[in-house]
């Protein structure tokens, strides 16, 4: 078993560089997109029957920060999207608590979903320690922070992938939660050091 979570560490690993990889060729100056908060990004509500889900995962595109942004409209712009990608994945943890409830739930799934509760509890404390890290001006440390809220994001997504096929809820959640993440990282580039 612990070979099996060391591989799949490593692949979450990997994912991330590869996830990191390739947000250094999004544009980051697009303005267009509004940001995210509390109330504009609608939750995906999973549940145990794929037709009784009542709604989507957050289709509002993240804004994205300015690249030449002076740090306190960087710092005001990664608070405001973590706090409400933290109120958002809040609410998509007590979706999977009330799936993993449910007694229908199958074996592999129910395993996904209590290894889902792990890294998005886990993914909610590194949101609340980058609002945190960024507060205090410890962008070093908010980039630290970030990149692990990613990697949790990734653990949950490549779990339904190999055990049970790949969950369309999950996985519009875990792309959203990634890419706001990455946009927030983007914008933490420049004085991460």
């Amino acid at each position: 078993m612990a070979l099996g979570n060391q591989a799949l560490l490593i692949i979450s690993i990997s994912s991330l560089l590869l996830s990191l990889s390739a947000a250094s060729y999004y544009d980051v100056d697009t303005p267009s997109a509004p940001s995210v908060s509390p109330s504009s990004a609608p939750i995906s509500y999973i549940s145990s029957t794929p037709d009784a889900a009542p709604g989507s995962s957050p289709s509002t595109a993240p804004s994205t920060a300015p690249v030449d942004a002076p740090p306190d409209q960087v710092s005001q712009y990664v608070e405001s999207n973590m706090a409400g990608t933290l109120t958002k994945t809040q609410e998509f943890l007590e979706a999977i608590r009330k799936r993993i409830n449910n007694p229908s739930t199958d074996e592999y799934t129910l395993e996904c979903l209590k290894t889902c509760e792990e890294v998005y509890g886990a993914a909610v404390d590194d949101m609340k320690n980058t609002i945190d890290d960024v507060s205090s001006g410890d962008y070093y440390k908010a980039n630290i922070d970030l990149s692990a809220v990613s990697t949790n994001v990734d653990t949950c997504d490549q779990c339904f992938e190999e055990m049970v096929g790949e969950d369309p809820e999950f996985k519009k959640f875990d792309d959203w939660v990634r890419e706001v993440a990455g946009n927030a990282l983007a914008a933490l580039d420049k004085y991460r050091t």
